[in-house]
């Protein structure tokens, strides 16, 4: 927001679309599951959206991604060129 063209306009942005209604907008464009659990969420694919209680891979924590993910790739291209 600091070098924004209107720093102002950019904080009411910010503000708007972390709002319910600017979640519910973003949704309802996107179909991504939103981000607050006061959003009608059911234009969004059902397999898409989490279940309360359920641990999910990551594959964006830090650590996967810093140390696992590259052995991963490797692995992966081994079984690819095994022709499974």
């Amino acid at each position: 927001m600091q070098r924004a063209p209107h720093p102002n306009a950019a904080r009411v942005f910010v503000n708007w679309i972390a709002s319910r209604e600017g979640v519910q907008f973003l949704t309802q464009a996107t179909r991504w599951v939103p981000t607050r659990n006061n959003v009608d969420e059911s234009i969004v694919p059902p397999e898409e959206i989490p279940h309360p209680g359920v641990r999910y891979f990551d594959s964006y924590d830090w650590d996967f991604a810093v140390t696992t993910e590259s052995k991963v790739r490797a692995r992966m291209k081994e079984i690819l060129k095994l022709g499974f």
